[in-house]
């Protein structure tokens, strides 16, 4: 929520948050220069820099600069043609023995439409201060600082500008809010951001003088000025370890995983070992399935819809903010997998697949919903048919919102078979999803054989 003095233009108004995205995601921790956002924005090493630890382990793996002729840089530009606010964010380990570097102890991360003049977003560290500077062009300088109590250490900066807005900028360091240096200010306005190079480890103009002797741990920009709360980098999430939570073959309600998520079925049957579905019949886990501390879950089953097919949810967990469901739509003749990332927003699709008709299908078909919230954009929910992802359908998220700790619902208001239903932690790629050739079969149903 934004209140300004003054009548804002429809442009001046605050952009949706669900408009912006990561432009580009660096995780050194994981000793790759590629771009993490799916936007292929590989970085290029100059100087041959390598990752490590450096001198400080608790900080762990980084891009370690030698202060002396190490640098990285987008080969290209960032596209912020299409916006006026951006947000740059930086966790680093700098000042270690040996000195900042050489010159006057600056080691920048500047985002620039130009390598050799700063004309953009600029970073840098005199001192035991983080100084952002930024000018449209042709304005005047408006420079932010944020201070902090040991230049020798760990620091997490966090810079959003936005150009449409009042104050257009704010810098955070470690957390804490900066103040804007006296004097300091920006008139000038532009369309758009442009396209910016990405350069970090020397200063435009300081190529031969400036460096930073430091580590860069993990680097984030956004084509929108994101706030506390909103940073990607504080909402980063690491990959869950695969491992099944809950398994049901159907021959009977118990979970065969072991970890005792009993079914409870109302008005349900079985059909060659097969949970059968039809009229008002469903299922449900009779205790509680906690999928709320998971940054990655995958729900898959195999299908097979009745001659007269109804609308109906194959498997879900329950409404708003981190529910999800995959449902089949009869007079559609589809089928979708869903994800609601925010309460007051409808269904995040991770995409939809046609199987008109659906009524009178004699194949069984395999679905499942991966939710993973340490992908970003479209990748962040996944929907498959038949080992194949479909068609995404729907916003994109940089990333989901947290998932539910509630009952997992199985065949509400759905006509059909269902079987073989298993609940994973982690995001399975299609050849970890139960395959036909792990279940035998019988006229028209199989069961799951586990070694």
């Amino acid at each position: 929520m934004r209140i300004t003095a003054g009548v804002l233009t429809p442009d001046q108004f605050l952009s949706a948050r669900s408009a912006g995205s990561t432009v580009a995601l660096y995780r050194f921790d994981r000793e790759t220069l590629e771009d993490l956002s799916g936007k292929g924005n590989t970085l290029v090493n100059e100087g041959n820099a390598t990752f490590g630890v450096g001198v400080d382990a608790a900080s762990g793996t980084g891009i370690v600069l030698d202060g002396s002729s190490q640098w990285l840089h987008t080969q290209s530009g960032l596209d912020l043609t299409h916006t006026k606010a951006a947000t740059i964010e930086f966790d680093y380990y700098s000042g270690w023995p040996g000195g900042w570097g050489s010159g006057n102890k600056i080691g920048p991360l500047v985002i620039s439409d130009d390598v050799d003049a700063v004309n953009g977003i600029s970073i840098y560290n005199p001192s035991s201060a983080i100084q952002a500077q930024w000018r449209v062009q042709s304005g005047t300088w408006r420079i932010d600082s944020g201070s902090f109590s040991d230049g020798n250490g760990y620091h997490e900066g966090r810079y959003s500008i936005d150009i449409s807005a009042s104050p257009q900028t704010a810098l955070y360091v470690d957390g804490v809010k900066g103040s804007l240096n006296p004097g300091g200010d920006n008139s000038g306005t532009m369309d758009n951001l442009g396209s910016q190079v990405l350069h970090f480890g020397h200063g435009p103009n300081y190529v031969a003088e400036r460096y930073l002797k430091g580590k860069f741990c993990r680097i984030a920009v956004s084509d929108v000025a994101l706030a506390q709360g909103d940073f990607v980098l504080d909402n980063l999430v690491d990959p869950e370890t695969k491992r099944t939570l809950a398994y049901w073959n159907f021959a009977d309600p118990t979970d065969k995983s072991g970890n005792g998520h009993t079914l409870v079925e109302s008005g349900t049957s079985r059909r060659n070992g097969a949970l059968d579905l039809h009229g008002s019949a469903s299922a449900a886990t009779e205790d509680t399935l906690d999928l709320s501390g998971l940054t990655q879950a995958t729900i898959e089953c195999f299908v097979l819809f009745g001659e007269t097919p109804s609308s109906g949810t194959i498997f879900g967990m329950g409404s708003g903010a981190g529910s999800f469901a995959v449902a089949a739509d009869a007079a559609a003749g589809t089928l979708s997998g869903s994800f609601i990332p925010y309460d007051h927003l409808a269904a995040s699709n991770g995409g939809s697949a046609a199987l008109a008709p659906l009524a009178g299908k004699t194949a069984w078909h395999h679905v499942a919903l991966v939710i993973d919230r340490t992908s970003p954009g479209a990748d962040a929910v996944r929907f498959y048919v038949d080992y194949e992802r479909a068609t995404p359908a729907g916003r994109a998220w940089d990333a989901a919102a947290r998932m539910l700790d509630g009952t997992l619902s199985v065949g509400s208001g759905f006509t059909g078979r269902i079987d073989d239903l298993r609940v994973s932690a982690g995001a399975l790629a299609p050849e970890e999803f139960i395959q036909p050739a792990a279940r035998t079969e019988t006229a028209d149903a199989f069961t799951l054989i586990i070694n």
